[in-house]
Protein backbone atom coordinates (compact mmCIF):
# COMPACT_ATOMS: atom_id res chain seq x y z
CA UNK A 1 0.00 0.00 0.00
CA UNK A 2 1.80 3.07 -1.22
CA UNK A 3 -0.88 5.71 -0.64
CA UNK A 4 -4.34 5.99 0.90
CA UNK A 5 -5.96 6.68 -2.46
CA UNK A 6 -4.66 3.35 -3.82
CA UNK A 7 -6.03 1.17 -1.01
CA UNK A 8 -8.68 -1.36 -2.08
CA UNK A 9 -10.90 -1.54 1.00
CA UNK A 10 -12.96 -4.44 -0.38
CA UNK A 11 -9.76 -6.43 -0.72
CA UNK A 12 -8.76 -5.49 2.83
CA UNK A 13 -12.16 -6.62 4.08
CA UNK A 14 -11.80 -10.07 2.50
CA UNK A 15 -8.28 -10.24 3.92
CA UNK A 16 -9.55 -9.29 7.39
CA UNK A 17 -12.20 -12.04 7.27
CA UNK A 18 -9.57 -14.58 6.21
CA UNK A 19 -7.32 -13.52 9.11
CA UNK A 20 -10.18 -13.92 11.56
CA UNK A 21 -11.11 -17.33 10.16
CA UNK A 22 -7.51 -18.50 10.41
CA UNK A 23 -7.39 -17.37 14.04
CA UNK A 24 -10.54 -19.37 14.73
CA UNK A 25 -9.74 -22.51 12.73
CA UNK A 26 -5.99 -23.04 12.46
CA UNK A 27 -4.14 -24.28 15.50
CA UNK A 28 -0.76 -22.80 14.48
CA UNK A 29 -2.30 -19.33 14.18
CA UNK A 30 -2.49 -19.23 17.97
CA UNK A 31 1.30 -19.03 17.97
CA UNK A 32 1.84 -17.02 14.78
CA UNK A 33 3.09 -13.55 15.81
CA UNK A 34 1.89 -11.94 12.58
CA UNK A 35 -1.63 -13.32 12.84
CA UNK A 36 -1.82 -12.24 16.46
CA UNK A 37 -0.94 -8.62 15.67
CA UNK A 38 -3.74 -6.11 15.18
CA UNK A 39 -4.59 -6.61 11.54
CA UNK A 40 -3.60 -3.17 10.28
CA UNK A 41 -0.72 -2.47 12.59
CA UNK A 42 1.87 0.14 11.80
CA UNK A 43 3.48 -1.62 8.86
CA UNK A 44 2.98 -5.32 8.26
CA UNK A 45 -0.21 -7.11 7.25
CA UNK A 46 -0.47 -10.87 7.81
CA UNK A 47 0.48 -12.57 4.54
CA UNK A 48 -1.49 -15.17 2.59
CA UNK A 49 0.10 -16.66 -0.52
CA UNK A 50 -1.64 -16.24 -3.84
CA UNK A 51 0.68 -17.33 -6.65
CA UNK A 52 4.31 -18.35 -6.94
CA UNK A 53 6.60 -18.76 -9.91
CA UNK A 54 10.38 -19.01 -10.03
CA UNK A 55 11.71 -16.82 -7.23
CA UNK A 56 8.61 -14.59 -7.03
CA UNK A 57 5.64 -14.94 -4.71
CA UNK A 58 2.43 -12.87 -4.93
CA UNK A 59 0.13 -12.58 -1.93
CA UNK A 60 -3.65 -12.20 -1.93
CA UNK A 61 -3.25 -8.43 -1.69
CA UNK A 62 -1.41 -8.44 -5.01
CA UNK A 63 1.96 -7.58 -3.46
CA UNK A 64 4.95 -9.30 -5.05
CA UNK A 65 7.94 -10.65 -3.10
CA UNK A 66 11.32 -12.05 -4.07
CA UNK A 67 11.73 -15.37 -2.27
CA UNK A 68 15.22 -16.23 -0.98
CA UNK A 69 14.09 -19.05 1.29
CA UNK A 70 11.87 -21.34 -0.78
CA UNK A 71 11.55 -23.73 2.12
CA UNK A 72 15.26 -23.04 2.59
CA UNK A 73 17.17 -25.73 0.74
CA UNK A 74 14.15 -27.72 -0.42
CA UNK A 75 13.12 -25.50 -3.32
CA UNK A 76 16.25 -25.96 -5.38
CA UNK A 77 14.73 -25.04 -8.75
CA UNK A 78 12.34 -22.38 -7.48
CA UNK A 79 8.55 -22.40 -7.49
CA UNK A 80 6.79 -24.24 -10.34
CA UNK A 81 9.92 -24.88 -12.38
CA UNK A 82 9.02 -26.09 -15.92
CA UNK A 83 10.87 -29.38 -15.38
CA UNK A 84 8.76 -30.10 -12.29
CA UNK A 85 5.49 -28.96 -13.89
CA UNK A 86 6.12 -31.11 -16.98
CA UNK A 87 6.83 -34.16 -14.81
CA UNK A 88 3.55 -33.68 -12.94
CA UNK A 89 1.61 -33.20 -16.20
CA UNK A 90 3.12 -36.37 -17.64
CA UNK A 91 2.17 -38.33 -14.55
CA UNK A 92 -1.40 -37.00 -14.62
CA UNK A 93 -2.14 -37.37 -18.35
CA UNK A 94 -0.11 -40.21 -19.86
CA UNK A 95 -1.92 -43.55 -19.66
CA UNK A 96 1.35 -45.46 -19.99
CA UNK A 97 2.86 -44.24 -16.73
CA UNK A 98 4.44 -47.05 -14.80
CA UNK A 99 3.99 -46.13 -11.15
CA UNK A 100 1.48 -47.56 -8.72
CA UNK A 101 -1.21 -45.47 -7.07
CA UNK A 102 -1.26 -45.40 -4.07
CA UNK A 103 2.54 -45.35 -3.60
CA UNK A 104 4.23 -48.63 -2.90
CA UNK A 105 5.41 -49.44 0.63
CA UNK A 106 8.66 -51.14 1.61
CA UNK A 107 6.84 -54.48 1.86
CA UNK A 108 5.31 -54.24 -1.63
CA UNK A 109 6.18 -56.90 -4.21
CA UNK A 110 6.58 -54.08 -6.77
CA UNK A 111 9.50 -51.75 -7.35
CA UNK A 112 9.27 -48.57 -9.42
CA UNK A 113 11.98 -48.65 -12.13
CA UNK A 114 12.66 -44.96 -11.44
CA UNK A 115 13.99 -45.96 -8.03
CA UNK A 116 16.72 -47.96 -9.76
CA UNK A 117 17.52 -45.08 -12.13
CA UNK A 118 17.71 -42.44 -9.39
CA UNK A 119 19.76 -44.70 -7.09
CA UNK A 120 22.30 -45.31 -9.85
CA UNK A 121 22.68 -41.61 -10.60
CA UNK A 122 23.13 -40.73 -6.94
CA UNK A 123 25.83 -43.39 -6.62
CA UNK A 124 27.68 -41.82 -9.55
CA UNK A 125 27.44 -38.33 -8.04
CA UNK A 126 28.67 -39.46 -4.62
CA UNK A 127 31.47 -41.60 -6.08
CA UNK A 128 31.13 -44.98 -4.46
CA UNK A 129 29.92 -48.57 -4.63
CA UNK A 130 26.86 -47.61 -2.61
CA UNK A 131 23.37 -48.79 -1.84
CA UNK A 132 20.52 -46.31 -1.61
CA UNK A 133 17.31 -46.27 0.40
CA UNK A 134 14.49 -43.78 -0.06
CA UNK A 135 12.25 -42.20 2.56
CA UNK A 136 9.52 -39.57 2.61
CA UNK A 137 11.56 -36.71 4.00
CA UNK A 138 14.79 -35.58 5.63
CA UNK A 139 13.80 -36.37 9.21
CA UNK A 140 12.90 -39.96 8.36
CA UNK A 141 16.23 -40.30 6.55
CA UNK A 142 18.20 -38.98 9.54
CA UNK A 143 16.30 -41.36 11.78
CA UNK A 144 17.17 -44.31 9.51
CA UNK A 145 20.84 -43.31 9.28
CA UNK A 146 21.22 -43.14 13.07
CA UNK A 147 19.40 -46.46 13.51
CA UNK A 148 21.63 -48.09 10.89
CA UNK A 149 24.66 -46.86 12.84
CA UNK A 150 23.29 -48.25 16.11
CA UNK A 151 22.46 -51.60 14.53
CA UNK A 152 25.91 -51.97 12.98
CA UNK A 153 27.93 -50.85 16.01
CA UNK A 154 25.56 -52.21 18.68
CA UNK A 155 26.02 -48.91 20.55
CA UNK A 156 23.22 -46.65 21.83
CA UNK A 157 24.63 -43.09 21.66
CA UNK A 158 24.78 -40.55 18.83
CA UNK A 159 27.05 -37.50 18.89
CA UNK A 160 25.22 -34.67 17.16
CA UNK A 161 26.64 -31.63 15.42
CA UNK A 162 25.38 -28.48 17.14
CA UNK A 163 23.41 -27.33 14.08
CA UNK A 164 21.11 -30.38 14.36
CA UNK A 165 18.37 -29.73 16.94
CA UNK A 166 18.01 -32.89 19.00
CA UNK A 167 14.23 -32.42 19.03
CA UNK A 168 14.29 -33.80 15.47
CA UNK A 169 15.69 -37.04 16.81
CA UNK A 170 13.08 -37.15 19.58
CA UNK A 171 10.37 -36.59 16.96
CA UNK A 172 11.58 -39.57 14.99
CA UNK A 173 11.39 -41.80 18.07
CA UNK A 174 7.81 -40.71 18.75
CA UNK A 175 6.78 -40.90 15.11
CA UNK A 176 8.04 -44.37 14.33
CA UNK A 177 8.92 -46.33 17.48
CA UNK A 178 6.96 -45.22 20.51
CA UNK A 179 8.34 -47.93 22.77
CA UNK A 180 12.05 -47.49 22.10
CA UNK A 181 14.36 -45.53 24.35
CA UNK A 182 17.31 -44.88 22.04
CA UNK A 183 16.51 -41.21 21.88
CA UNK A 184 16.50 -40.63 25.60
CA UNK A 185 18.48 -37.56 26.53
CA UNK A 186 21.34 -39.59 27.94
CA UNK A 187 21.91 -41.14 24.50
CA UNK A 188 22.65 -37.81 22.83
CA UNK A 189 25.81 -35.76 22.99
CA UNK A 190 26.00 -32.27 21.47
CA UNK A 191 29.37 -31.40 19.94
CA UNK A 192 29.94 -27.67 19.20
CA UNK A 193 30.71 -26.84 15.59
CA UNK A 194 34.31 -27.78 14.73
CA UNK A 195 35.19 -28.44 18.39
CA UNK A 196 37.63 -31.36 18.11
CA UNK A 197 38.50 -31.05 21.79
CA UNK A 198 34.89 -31.77 22.76
CA UNK A 199 34.72 -34.67 20.31
CA UNK A 200 37.90 -36.21 21.76
CA UNK A 201 36.56 -35.77 25.30
CA UNK A 202 33.23 -37.40 24.37
CA UNK A 203 34.83 -40.40 22.65
CA UNK A 204 37.26 -40.87 25.54
CA UNK A 205 34.66 -40.64 28.31
CA UNK A 206 32.06 -42.85 26.62
CA UNK A 207 34.14 -45.77 25.35
CA UNK A 208 32.19 -48.25 23.22
CA UNK A 209 29.05 -46.12 23.58
CA UNK A 210 29.11 -43.70 20.62
CA UNK A 211 27.65 -45.25 17.47
CA UNK A 212 28.13 -42.31 15.11
CA UNK A 213 28.77 -38.61 14.73
CA UNK A 214 26.01 -36.84 12.76
CA UNK A 215 27.12 -33.58 11.17
CA UNK A 216 26.13 -30.98 8.61
CA UNK A 217 29.61 -30.44 7.13
CA UNK A 218 29.01 -26.82 6.16
CA UNK A 219 26.47 -24.38 7.55
CA UNK A 220 27.44 -20.74 6.89
CA UNK A 221 31.06 -20.60 8.04
CA UNK A 222 33.92 -22.43 6.38
CA UNK A 223 35.43 -25.14 8.57
CA UNK A 224 39.16 -25.57 9.12
CA UNK A 225 40.75 -27.27 6.12
CA UNK A 226 42.07 -30.19 8.20
CA UNK A 227 38.99 -30.48 10.39
CA UNK A 228 37.27 -33.34 8.56
CA UNK A 229 40.36 -35.53 8.16
CA UNK A 230 40.94 -35.25 11.92
CA UNK A 231 37.28 -36.10 12.63
CA UNK A 232 37.48 -39.17 10.36
CA UNK A 233 40.67 -40.35 12.04
CA UNK A 234 39.20 -39.92 15.53
CA UNK A 235 36.00 -41.79 14.66
CA UNK A 236 37.87 -44.64 12.98
CA UNK A 237 40.13 -44.95 16.02
CA UNK A 238 37.10 -45.43 18.28
CA UNK A 239 35.07 -47.61 15.90
CA UNK A 240 32.39 -44.94 15.24
CA UNK A 241 30.64 -44.10 12.00
CA UNK A 242 30.45 -40.70 10.29
CA UNK A 243 27.01 -39.61 9.06
CA UNK A 244 26.90 -36.57 6.76
CA UNK A 245 23.64 -34.68 6.41
CA UNK A 246 24.03 -33.27 2.91
CA UNK A 247 20.45 -32.01 2.67
CA UNK A 248 21.62 -28.40 2.37
CA UNK A 249 24.81 -28.96 0.39
CA UNK A 250 24.23 -31.66 -2.24
CA UNK A 251 23.54 -30.17 -5.68
CA UNK A 252 24.20 -26.68 -4.22
CA UNK A 253 27.83 -26.42 -3.15
CA UNK A 254 28.85 -29.17 -5.59
CA UNK A 255 26.79 -31.86 -7.28
CA UNK A 256 28.43 -34.31 -4.90
CA UNK A 257 27.87 -32.02 -1.92
CA UNK A 258 30.30 -30.86 0.73
CA UNK A 259 31.97 -34.27 0.76
CA UNK A 260 33.15 -33.61 -2.79
CA UNK A 261 34.14 -30.03 -1.93
CA UNK A 262 36.09 -30.92 1.24
CA UNK A 263 37.15 -34.50 0.30
CA UNK A 264 35.20 -36.15 3.13
CA UNK A 265 34.62 -39.92 3.21
CA UNK A 266 31.42 -40.60 5.20
CA UNK A 267 30.02 -44.00 6.11
CA UNK A 268 26.44 -42.82 5.57
CA UNK A 269 25.00 -39.84 3.70
CA UNK A 270 21.57 -38.20 3.87
CA UNK A 271 20.68 -36.20 0.73
CA UNK A 272 18.10 -35.56 -1.94
CA UNK A 273 15.26 -33.57 -0.38
CA UNK A 274 16.35 -30.54 -2.42
CA UNK A 275 15.24 -32.38 -5.57
CA UNK A 276 11.62 -33.02 -4.65
CA UNK A 277 10.20 -29.49 -4.86
CA UNK A 278 6.77 -29.57 -3.18
CA UNK A 279 7.01 -33.29 -2.32
CA UNK A 280 8.59 -35.15 0.58
CA UNK A 281 11.67 -37.13 -0.39
CA UNK A 282 15.12 -38.01 0.87
CA UNK A 283 17.74 -40.70 0.39
CA UNK A 284 20.24 -42.56 2.57
CA UNK A 285 23.44 -43.70 0.88
CA UNK A 286 25.96 -46.06 2.41
CA UNK A 287 28.44 -48.83 1.68
CA UNK A 288 26.71 -52.06 0.64
CA UNK A 289 27.99 -54.04 3.61
CA UNK A 290 26.60 -51.50 6.08
CA UNK A 291 23.25 -51.03 4.37
CA UNK A 292 22.54 -54.74 3.85
CA UNK A 293 23.35 -55.56 7.44
CA UNK A 294 20.95 -53.01 8.91
CA UNK A 295 18.15 -52.93 6.32
CA UNK A 296 15.75 -55.32 8.01
CA UNK A 297 15.58 -53.39 11.28
CA UNK A 298 15.54 -49.85 9.86
CA UNK A 299 14.76 -49.08 6.23
CA UNK A 300 12.21 -51.88 6.01
CA UNK A 301 10.01 -50.04 8.52
CA UNK A 302 9.75 -46.92 6.33
CA UNK A 303 7.34 -46.07 3.54
CA UNK A 304 8.99 -45.23 0.24
CA UNK A 305 8.02 -42.19 -1.85
CA UNK A 306 5.49 -42.79 -4.60
CA UNK A 307 5.88 -42.64 -8.36
CA UNK A 308 4.84 -38.99 -8.79
CA UNK A 309 7.53 -37.89 -6.33
CA UNK A 310 10.11 -40.03 -8.13
CA UNK A 311 9.12 -38.49 -11.48
CA UNK A 312 9.71 -35.01 -10.05
CA UNK A 313 13.02 -36.02 -8.44
CA UNK A 314 14.25 -37.58 -11.68
CA UNK A 315 13.29 -34.48 -13.70
CA UNK A 316 15.01 -32.17 -11.19
CA UNK A 317 18.11 -34.34 -11.16
CA UNK A 318 18.26 -34.30 -14.96
CA UNK A 319 18.07 -30.51 -15.01
CA UNK A 320 20.69 -30.14 -12.27
CA UNK A 321 23.20 -32.39 -14.01
CA UNK A 322 22.66 -31.08 -17.55
CA UNK A 323 22.90 -27.42 -16.50
CA UNK A 324 25.58 -27.85 -13.82
CA UNK A 325 23.32 -26.30 -11.23
CA UNK A 326 25.96 -25.37 -8.59
CA UNK A 327 27.57 -22.91 -11.01
CA UNK A 328 24.23 -21.14 -11.62
CA UNK A 329 23.52 -20.82 -7.89
CA UNK A 330 27.07 -19.69 -7.08
CA UNK A 331 26.88 -16.94 -9.71
CA UNK A 332 23.71 -15.43 -8.20
CA UNK A 333 24.96 -15.83 -4.62
CA UNK A 334 28.35 -14.26 -5.38
CA UNK A 335 26.73 -11.19 -6.95
CA UNK A 336 24.35 -10.79 -4.00
CA UNK A 337 27.11 -11.24 -1.42
CA UNK A 338 29.59 -8.81 -2.96
CA UNK A 339 27.13 -6.01 -3.66
CA UNK A 340 25.26 -6.34 -0.35
CA UNK A 341 28.49 -6.18 1.63
CA UNK A 342 29.48 -3.08 -0.32
CA UNK A 343 26.13 -1.43 0.53
CA UNK A 344 26.46 -2.45 4.19
CA UNK A 345 29.93 -0.88 4.43
CA UNK A 346 28.49 2.46 3.29
CA UNK A 347 25.91 2.40 6.12
CA UNK A 348 26.23 2.60 9.88
CA UNK A 349 24.84 -0.92 10.22
CA UNK A 350 27.62 -3.34 11.09
CA UNK A 351 26.66 -6.46 9.15
CA UNK A 352 27.71 -8.65 6.24
CA UNK A 353 26.67 -11.72 4.30
CA UNK A 354 28.81 -14.76 5.06
CA UNK A 355 29.01 -18.30 3.72
CA UNK A 356 29.31 -20.11 0.44
CA UNK A 357 27.55 -18.29 -2.44
CA UNK A 358 25.02 -21.14 -2.70
CA UNK A 359 23.72 -20.47 0.82
CA UNK A 360 24.38 -17.24 2.65
CA UNK A 361 23.53 -15.85 6.07
CA UNK A 362 23.55 -12.33 7.49
CA UNK A 363 25.93 -11.76 10.38
CA UNK A 364 25.85 -8.73 12.68
CA UNK A 365 28.66 -7.30 14.74
CA UNK A 366 28.00 -7.25 18.47
CA UNK A 367 25.61 -4.56 19.62
CA UNK A 368 25.46 -3.72 23.30
CA UNK A 369 21.65 -3.45 23.46
CA UNK A 370 20.62 -6.23 21.07
CA UNK A 371 20.97 -9.98 20.68
CA UNK A 372 21.92 -11.30 17.25
CA UNK A 373 18.55 -13.03 16.83
CA UNK A 374 16.72 -9.75 17.61
CA UNK A 375 18.62 -7.97 14.85
CA UNK A 376 18.05 -10.84 12.42
CA UNK A 377 14.31 -10.83 13.10
CA UNK A 378 14.12 -7.04 12.74
CA UNK A 379 16.13 -7.19 9.49
CA UNK A 380 13.87 -9.94 8.11
CA UNK A 381 10.73 -7.90 8.82
CA UNK A 382 12.28 -4.77 7.32
CA UNK A 383 13.20 -6.79 4.20
CA UNK A 384 9.67 -8.17 4.00
CA UNK A 385 8.31 -4.62 3.92
CA UNK A 386 10.53 -4.04 0.89
CA UNK A 387 9.36 -7.20 -0.88
CA UNK A 388 12.21 -9.57 0.04
CA UNK A 389 11.51 -12.86 1.85
CA UNK A 390 14.39 -13.94 4.08
CA UNK A 391 14.89 -15.24 7.59
CA UNK A 392 18.38 -13.81 7.63
CA UNK A 393 19.41 -16.51 5.19
CA UNK A 394 19.65 -16.46 1.38
CA UNK A 395 19.29 -19.64 -0.67
CA UNK A 396 19.61 -18.90 -4.41
CA UNK A 397 17.60 -20.96 -6.86
CA UNK A 398 17.62 -21.22 -10.64
CA UNK A 399 15.24 -18.28 -11.07
CA UNK A 400 17.47 -15.74 -9.30
CA UNK A 401 18.76 -14.03 -12.44
CA UNK A 402 20.53 -10.63 -12.65
CA UNK A 403 17.25 -8.72 -12.57
CA UNK A 404 16.05 -10.55 -9.44
CA UNK A 405 19.36 -9.95 -7.68
CA UNK A 406 19.32 -6.24 -8.54
CA UNK A 407 15.73 -5.85 -7.29
CA UNK A 408 16.69 -7.71 -4.12
CA UNK A 409 19.64 -5.38 -3.50
CA UNK A 410 17.41 -2.32 -3.87
CA UNK A 411 14.98 -3.77 -1.33
CA UNK A 412 17.76 -4.73 1.09
CA UNK A 413 19.31 -1.27 0.84
CA UNK A 414 16.00 0.23 1.99
CA UNK A 415 15.73 -2.46 4.68
CA UNK A 416 19.14 -1.43 6.02
CA UNK A 417 17.97 2.18 6.22
CA UNK A 418 14.83 1.08 8.08
CA UNK A 419 16.88 -1.02 10.49
CA UNK A 420 19.25 1.88 11.13
CA UNK A 421 16.26 4.04 12.12
CA UNK A 422 14.83 1.29 14.31
CA UNK A 423 18.12 0.81 16.15
CA UNK A 424 18.34 4.55 16.79
CA UNK A 425 14.75 4.62 18.10
CA UNK A 426 14.99 1.38 20.06
CA UNK A 427 18.04 2.67 21.94
CA UNK A 428 15.55 4.98 23.65
CA UNK A 429 14.04 3.01 26.56
CA UNK A 430 10.58 4.34 25.65
CA UNK A 431 10.64 2.45 22.38
CA UNK A 432 12.52 -0.52 23.80
CA UNK A 433 9.93 -1.12 26.51
CA UNK A 434 6.97 -1.36 24.16
CA UNK A 435 8.89 -3.42 21.61
CA UNK A 436 8.44 -1.33 18.48
CA UNK A 437 10.35 -2.84 15.58
CA UNK A 438 10.01 -3.03 11.82
CA UNK A 439 6.55 -4.45 11.23
CA UNK A 440 5.76 -4.79 14.92
CA UNK A 441 2.79 -3.18 16.60
CA UNK A 442 3.64 -3.02 20.28
CA UNK A 443 1.07 -0.36 21.19
CA UNK A 444 -1.49 -0.85 23.91
CA UNK A 445 -4.92 -0.13 22.43
CA UNK A 446 -7.92 0.91 24.51
CA UNK A 447 -11.22 2.29 23.28
CA UNK A 448 -14.55 1.60 21.61
CA UNK A 449 -17.30 3.01 19.44
CA UNK A 450 -20.08 3.66 21.93
CA UNK A 451 -22.78 4.65 19.44
CA UNK A 452 -23.39 4.49 15.72
CA UNK A 453 -26.23 6.40 14.11
CA UNK A 454 -27.36 6.77 10.51
CA UNK A 455 -28.50 10.30 9.68
CA UNK A 456 -29.61 10.34 6.05
CA UNK A 457 -26.39 9.58 4.14
CA UNK A 458 -24.06 10.09 7.06
CA UNK A 459 -22.81 7.43 9.50
CA UNK A 460 -22.00 9.13 12.81
CA UNK A 461 -19.71 7.30 15.26
CA UNK A 462 -19.05 8.45 18.80
CA UNK A 463 -16.59 6.89 21.20
CA UNK A 464 -13.09 7.12 22.60
CA UNK A 465 -9.61 5.72 21.96
CA UNK A 466 -6.29 5.70 23.84
CA UNK A 467 -3.03 4.41 22.34
CA UNK A 468 -0.39 3.70 24.99
CA UNK A 469 -2.58 5.62 27.45
CA UNK A 470 -2.66 8.82 25.36
CA UNK A 471 -5.25 10.33 22.96
CA UNK A 472 -4.63 10.37 19.22
CA UNK A 473 -5.83 12.42 16.27
CA UNK A 474 -8.40 10.20 14.57
CA UNK A 475 -9.33 10.27 10.88
CA UNK A 476 -10.82 7.95 8.26
CA UNK A 477 -10.20 7.31 4.57
CA UNK A 478 -13.14 6.41 2.34
CA UNK A 479 -13.09 3.99 -0.58
CA UNK A 480 -12.56 6.83 -3.06
CA UNK A 481 -9.54 8.12 -1.11
CA UNK A 482 -11.15 11.08 0.68
CA UNK A 483 -9.93 11.68 4.24
CA UNK A 484 -12.36 12.76 6.98
CA UNK A 485 -11.05 14.21 10.25
CA UNK A 486 -12.78 13.36 13.55
CA UNK A 487 -14.02 16.00 15.97
CA UNK A 488 -12.47 15.93 19.44
CA UNK A 489 -14.96 15.43 22.30
CA UNK A 490 -14.19 16.01 26.00
CA UNK A 491 -15.17 12.96 28.04
CA UNK A 492 -15.07 13.82 31.75
CA UNK A 493 -16.32 10.30 32.57
CA UNK A 494 -13.09 8.84 31.18
CA UNK A 495 -11.01 11.17 33.34
CA UNK A 496 -12.90 9.99 36.43
CA UNK A 497 -12.90 6.27 35.58
CA UNK A 498 -9.28 6.09 34.32
CA UNK A 499 -7.27 8.40 36.59
CA UNK A 500 -4.05 6.53 35.71
CA UNK A 501 -4.14 8.20 32.27
CA UNK A 502 -3.61 11.95 32.63
CA UNK A 503 -5.21 12.93 29.30
CA UNK A 504 -8.03 10.37 29.26
CA UNK A 505 -10.71 13.10 29.25
CA UNK A 506 -9.43 14.24 25.84
CA UNK A 507 -9.81 10.80 24.23
CA UNK A 508 -13.39 11.27 23.00
CA UNK A 509 -14.25 11.70 19.32
CA UNK A 510 -17.12 12.11 16.91
CA UNK A 511 -16.58 10.85 13.36
CA UNK A 512 -19.11 11.68 10.62
CA UNK A 513 -18.66 9.45 7.58
CA UNK A 514 -20.51 9.99 4.29
CA UNK A 515 -22.08 6.83 2.86
CA UNK A 516 -23.71 6.13 -0.50
CA UNK A 517 -26.72 4.47 1.11
CA UNK A 518 -27.57 3.03 4.51
CA UNK A 519 -28.66 -0.12 2.68
CA UNK A 520 -25.22 -0.72 1.15
CA UNK A 521 -21.96 -1.85 2.71
CA UNK A 522 -19.58 0.99 3.57
CA UNK A 523 -15.85 0.69 4.29
CA UNK A 524 -13.39 3.13 5.83
CA UNK A 525 -9.77 2.88 6.89
CA UNK A 526 -9.46 4.50 10.34
CA UNK A 527 -6.08 5.98 11.31
CA UNK A 528 -4.77 7.27 14.62
CA UNK A 529 -1.88 9.76 14.49
CA UNK A 530 0.27 11.29 17.20
CA UNK A 531 2.98 13.90 16.52
CA UNK A 532 2.55 13.36 12.79
CA UNK A 533 3.17 9.60 12.99
CA UNK A 534 0.54 6.92 12.47
CA UNK A 535 0.35 4.67 15.53
CA UNK A 536 -2.90 2.86 14.78
CA UNK A 537 -4.88 1.67 11.79
CA UNK A 538 -8.02 -0.46 11.49
CA UNK A 539 -10.62 -1.27 8.86
CA UNK A 540 -14.19 -0.18 9.66
CA UNK A 541 -16.90 -2.09 7.76
CA UNK A 542 -20.59 -1.31 8.16
CA UNK A 543 -22.64 -4.12 6.60
CA UNK A 544 -26.40 -3.65 7.04
CA UNK A 545 -26.97 -7.36 6.37
CA UNK A 546 -24.59 -8.45 9.17
CA UNK A 547 -25.27 -5.67 11.61
CA UNK A 548 -24.40 -6.37 15.25
CA UNK A 549 -25.07 -4.42 18.40
CA UNK A 550 -22.40 -2.11 19.90
CA UNK A 551 -20.22 -1.12 21.53
CA UNK A 552 -17.45 -2.04 19.11
CA UNK A 553 -13.98 -2.46 20.70
CA UNK A 554 -10.92 -1.05 18.94
CA UNK A 555 -8.63 -3.90 19.98
CA UNK A 556 -9.16 -6.14 16.95
CA UNK A 557 -7.74 -5.42 13.53
CA UNK A 558 -11.11 -5.05 11.83
CA UNK A 559 -14.33 -3.49 13.11
CA UNK A 560 -17.48 -5.09 11.72
CA UNK A 561 -20.51 -3.01 12.78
Amino acid sequence: MTSDSMIDLKLLESHAKLVQESRDRLLFSRFDPQLQQPLFGERVLPKFSGQASGCRVTDLQGNQFLDWTGGQSSNLLGHRHPAVVDAIKYWAIDEQVHELDPPVSSDSPFTDPQEVTIAGRLCELFHGDLMVGFTRGRREAIYCATEIARTITQRPMIAVHAVHPTKHLHCQDQRFHFGRSHFAEENERIIPVGDLKSLRWTLKNFPDKIAAYLIDPFEFEYPNADCFSEIEALLKQHGCLLILDESSNAFRMEMGGAQEHFSIHPDLTVAGDTLAGPFSFSAILGQKELMQKAWRTTMRTQDRPGGLTLDVVNASLNFAIENHLPAILARAGKQLKEEFNHIAKQSSLRCELVGHPSHLSIQFAEYESFEHNELTAAFSLAALEQGVITYGEFWPNVAHDNRAVEETLLGLERAIESLESWIAEATDSTFKDIGIGPGACGHEIRGRIDSLNMIRKTMVLSGWILIDGKPVELSAVSENGDRIEAEKVIRSDLGVNMPQFLDAASAGFKLSLPVESIKKTSRFLVDGHRDGKRVYRTLLVHDPHLQTSGPYPFGEGCLMT
